[in-house]
């Protein structure tokens, strides 16, 4: 996830997760239940007066020390599709909680998270007018970009533990918090698209495939399904 399009395609890998193998009920019930810790944490990135705060801070530095149009617009519509994403989480919460529906059925859980999960992506794709503007990427705006894309990024992570992924989470947040400032703002069309998207056309030929990478003797490769939304894998071949 250090790209902005690996953001958007993991997030994209839990809305189908969602869809598939998503308990809402027994998932987020749980977590809320038993994940004290996390459950204050998860009101912090709630707070929608601590969103504001957060944003009015900023907005008055932008205003007074930047002066740059690009970045105050940018971090206006994050911030505008941030307050969605929020109120879906949280909708989500009341859900698990009871406090609002009074018919915990599976459906309206599984809606609600998938709202929630596409407002986030949403918010993600606000930061695609980063990619070749280099009055966005030169500090010291580009120190303010990272700190309201770290603000979306804490909020996807407690969202994902809120459905199920709290392992996987745990791991991204150690990994992504130190190392933000090497976090690229891409776009699609930074990347070649294959004129042929069938297996035989995405699969490296293998004269192409560095000599260390081959294994010693030919053997077939070994396939598994992964537990993780991102479908079968092709493991290291070794030998049978």
């Amino acid at each position: 996830m250090s790209s902005l399009i690996n953001v958007i395609t993991h997030q994209l890998a839990l809305e189908q997760h969602i869809k598939t193998s998503f308990r809402p009920k027994e998932d987020v019930a749980t977590y809320l239940r038993w994940k004290q810790d996390a459950f204050r944490k998860l009101e912090t990135f709630l707070s929608t007066f601590e969103t504001e705060a957060f944003h009015q801070r900023r907005l008055s530095w932008i205003r007074t020390e930047s002066q740059s149009h690009d970045l105050e617009m940018l971090c206006a519509g994050v911030i505008s599709q941030l307050r969605i994403a929020i109120q879906k989480t949280r909708q989500l919460q009341y859900w698990a909680s009871g406090e609002i529906y009074s018919a915990r059925d599976q459906t309206t859980g599984m809606n609600l998270a998938l709202q929630a999960s596409r407002a986030i992506r949403l918010t993600f794709q606000e930061f695609g007018v980063v990619s070749g503007n280099d009055g966005l990427l030169e500090d010291p705006n580009n120190n303010m970009v990272i700190k309201y894309l770290e603000k979306v990024l804490n909020l996807s992570f407690v969202f994902g533990r809120l459905v199920g992924f709290e392992s996987w989470y745990d791991c991204l947040d150690e990994d992504m918090g130190p190392n933000l400032d090497t976090f690229i703002f891409d776009s699609l069309n930074d990347y070649r698209k294959r004129s042929d998207t069938s297996l035989a056309g995405v699969i490296a030929d293998h004269r192409e495939v560095p000599r260390s990478f081959l294994p010693v003797e030919p053997q077939r490769p070994i396939v598994y399904r992964s537990p993780y939304p991102y479908g079968a894998a092709v493991l290291w071949n070794v030998p049978d």
